[in-house]
């Protein structure tokens, strides 16, 4: 244990949170210039600025995982090469273990990577986050820093040494390729698609907010790298499916963007009358349904074994929302495969106002479709080494 044969604290943090000065700057400088097996990890930022993060990024030249919260998720760069499917492979796991990493941001969507990183065990853990708040599940942090990431990342950025690039076993560029075959080869709407597809569909000036439980989590597997960073926002995770709808209105209103909302059918019924807000926006918002009668996640779970109980934990229904997008005024398209969805989404954008896209999807034949990507990504990954 670190405690063990240390004088220092666990975690170490500044006495004034709110001052970081010259002293932990340095300090945080030498454990990074230290580091021999580095990850960079990039977590939901209250900011969309990344230009010192991304210069910052460019001088370290580290592997990065980005939070599917985090914009840099959706673009293509150089470095990004921590996807979350390379971790579901055992051998895969072991292959890397940091010894420094250096979180910006905060909390992590994705139990895979905050499990690996336990199991590394990584001599320092640099947290750098505005927030006081605890944000330590499996007690790793060993420097905690109160501040902005961004000026972080701008004041360290002369103290770092520069190292060239080097390509890593990780990367994940090779797989992407593959992967869209293997989810759109057959035209099927499965969820895995959808998540796929919109992250690419979306664009530029449009927002995404993206609803808990199965949308957050298919996107942070499959979401396609683009040209150009997106806004993105979320409640995170098992965080409750109430008000997803108001919230999103209210992002895209704060932004003043016009914005697309991916969300399940149960948060969905939760807040349906928040689809009267939509009327008091002045920009149009897409919203993307996933209809699969009931709560889709617990298919996947260890509950879904005791078949007596299921019905307490999905709470099935068979409603369909086609009424639902005629009383409050939006338009209405229902794709049947991955063409028509892309289709329909092009149409929404072109049309310029409000619109529900209800995809259906049948909850055993999701799981199967994410068991059978999880088998695929294990050998491609497997097979890349």
């Amino acid at each position: 244990l670190r405690w063990g044969s240390s004088r220092l604290p666990y975690t170490q943090y500044p006495l004034d949170p709110v001052m970081v000065g010259d002293r932990h700057l340095t300090e945080a400088a030498q454990i990074i210039n230290s580091a021999k097996s580095p990850l960079l990890i990039l977590g939901p930022m209250s900011t969309p600025n990344d230009e010192a993060i991304i210069r910052l990024a460019d001088r370290m030249q580290w592997p990065i995982h980005c939070d599917v919260l985090h914009p840099l998720r959706y673009v293509k760069r150089q470095g990004l090469v921590w996807d979350d499917f390379l971790l579901i492979s055992e051998e895969r796991r072991t292959q890397f273990k940091p010894d420094v990493v250096l979180h910006l941001g905060g909390q992590l969507l994705s139990k895979r990577i905050q499990q690996w990183l336990e199991e590394s065990a990584p001599e320092h853990y640099i947290h750098v986050h505005e927030s006081v708040r605890r944000i330590d599940p499996g007690h790793l942090m060993t420097l905690r820093l109160f501040c902005s990431p961004q000026y972080f990342a701008d004041a360290l950025l002369e103290k770092i040494k520069p190292r060239p690039f080097q390509a890593s076993p990780w990367d994940s560029d090779a797989i992407q390729s593959r992967l869209d075959k293997f989810l759109f080869s057959k035209n099927e709407l499965s969820e895995p698609a959808i998540a796929r597809c919109l992250s690419s569909l979306l664009p530029d000036q449009h927002a995404l907010f993206i609803g808990n439980s199965m949308p957050i989590r298919d996107l942070q597997m499959f979401a396609q790298r683009g040209a150009s960073p997106k806004r993105i926002d979320g409640n995170r995770g098992a965080s409750g499916i109430d008000g997803l709808i108001a919230t999103a209105a209210g992002f895209f209103a704060g932004l003043q963007k016009p914005g697309t909302l991916l969300i399940g059918d149960l948060a969905f019924l939760h807040d349906l009358n928040s689809l009267h807000q939509l009327s008091r926006l002045t920009q149009p918002v897409i919203i993307v349904l996933i209809n699969n009668h009931g709560g889709g996640i617990f298919s996947m779970l260890p509950i879904s074994r005791y078949e007596s109980l299921m019905p307490f934990f999905a709470t099935p229904h068979a409603l369909t929302f086609l009424d639902a997008a005629r009383l409050f005024g939006l338009a209405y398209e229902k794709p049947q495969t991955i063409n028509e969805f892309i289709s329909g989404y092009q149409s929404a954008l072109r049309r310029n106002s409000h619109c529900l896209i209800e995809i259906t999807s049948e909850q055993e034949r999701n799981a199967q479709i994410h068991r059978q990507c999880e088998q695929f990504l294990i050998r491609l990954g497997d097979d890349s080494r």
